[in-house]
């Protein structure tokens, strides 16, 4: 728990000096969830959960966070069932963010875990309507499905596999995720633009992991086009060149 709290102090205190030195605040503080993301990928520790809704209550501003966010949440709550009662009745006690309550229960949502609906029965009952309001979106952004493409179709879907792999190592999520590197014979602004994002996050995400580096070798023996697989074996080269 010590070592927890250190690392949560950690990180609110480098996001309030990096919201001090930088307007892109959403960019910074999206990058510590990041950090916090690859350390929970590398050592699953279930109390990291708080600290990374603390971090998203005090930093978090921007709604579109919770493509990213709410699979990872919402896969750690699927993970630890017996802690995420706990949390959710201790969360509940919080006086979040607005965009904090979004992504919280959004994430208890997509967890289905039944303590969702007795949770929300209870929050329905008191006189708060930011509450009410977030629990209405939460059943909203859980009506649809981000994982069912085989390829991901936009840069929100690409956020929500990089959630899911992050909180479980699943495979089929990187694996969708590299699938975005094929360039259309046609391709539109937005077929580009999601190719390079796809690009940049990979080669991000494998820099500051060396686990991820790892699969992504392995990877390239994948049953991927050739084009996929020479962007793949580009994007592995420059990470080991840095």
């Amino acid at each position: 728990m010590k070592k927890l709290l250190i690392l949560g102090l950690f990180f609110l205190v480098g996001c309030g000096q990096s919201q001090l030195r930088n307007d892109d605040s959403h960019f910074m503080a999206k990058n510590e969830l990041n950090v916090m993301m690859k350390t929970f990928y590398r050592n699953p520790k279930p109390g990291l959960v708080l600290a990374f809704f603390d971090e998203i209550n005090k930093q978090v501003k921007d709604p579109n966070t919770k493509y990213l966010m709410v699979p990872f949440a919402g896969e750690v709550f699927k993970k630890y069932p017996t802690e995420s009662i706990m949390w959710s009745h201790r969360m509940i006690e919080w006086n979040l963010s607005l965009v904090a309550e979004n992504l919280f229960w959004s994430a208890l949502k997509y967890s289905e875990l039944k303590v969702f609906n007795e949770i929300k029965d209870k929050a329905m009952e008191e006189a708060n309507g930011r509450r009410r309001d977030a629990i209405a979106n939460a059943e909203i952004f859980n009506k649809k499905d981000y994982f069912k493409n085989t390829t991901p179709k936009e840069a929100s879907e690409v956020d929500s596999l990089w959630g899911r792999f992050f909180a479980t190592g699943n495979k089929v999520a990187l694996q969708k995720i590299i699938t975005a590197l094929e360039v259309k014979p046609k391709a539109t602004f937005a077929d580009s633009n999601l190719v390079t994002v796809v690009t940049w996050s990979i080669m991000a995400n494998a820099k500051e992991d060396s686990n991820l580096l790892v699969l992504l070798k392995t990877e390239l023996k994948g049953n991927y086009s050739k084009q996929v697989k020479a962007s793949l074996a580009k994007i592995i080269s420059d990470v080991e060149g840095t």
